[in-house]
């Protein structure tokens, strides 16, 4: 018998899919019309969605991956960068990507994490980032904000029998 966090996993495996779909399709829509507000922010939703929802469920390393990416492209529905034929073919890189860290036989996969190294520097390079200044900060820095506040992340899981 499945457990709920099993349930709950493969409930995501199956939404980030779907997700990676409309994702692919808004991209190759976006190559047709890079100034389009509406597919960018749609982009930027289901790139929060992926991230968020895989770290609720424990798929840390595409939380990560993914919240790189999700930055980029707050900065382009912002203004701050513009969509080109490079930020497109990383995009649907790192689309490839996620779907390769979805699959269980790929958990732990050295080669795989250095291919995501690589498309994370090009993100980075885009946002027009030092790669190996943004790889020296260390995650506990990432999580303190200037003023020395510990931001804490709390990931809640609700038991299946929640009567008092």
């Amino acid at each position: 018998m499945m457990s709920q966090d099993d349930v709950h996993r493969l409930a995501y495996l199956e939404e980030a899919k779907e997700l990676l779909a409309d994702l692919e399709a808004s991209l190759l829509e976006l190559e047709r019309t890079p100034g389009d507000t509406d597919l960018l922010h749609k982009i930027f939703r289901a790139m929060h969605t992926i991230k968020g929802s895989g770290a609720m469920f424990g798929f840390d390393d595409i939380a990560t991956f993914t919240h790189d990416v999700e930055t980029v492209f707050d900065k382009v529905r912002n203004g701050l960068l513009g969509v080109s034929r490079e930020l497109l073919d990383l995009s649907f890189h790192a689309c490839d990507h996620i779907r390769a860290l979805l699959e269980p036989d790929n958990a732990g996969d050295a080669g795989l994490a250095a291919a995501g190294r690589t498309l994370l520097d090009g993100f980075r390079r885009y946002a027009g980032e030092d790669a190996a200044t943004a790889a020296a900060v260390s995650p506990a820095s990432q999580d303190e904000s200037p003023g020395g506040v510990r931001i804490y992340r709390l990931r809640i899981r609700l038991q299946a029998d929640n009567s008092a």
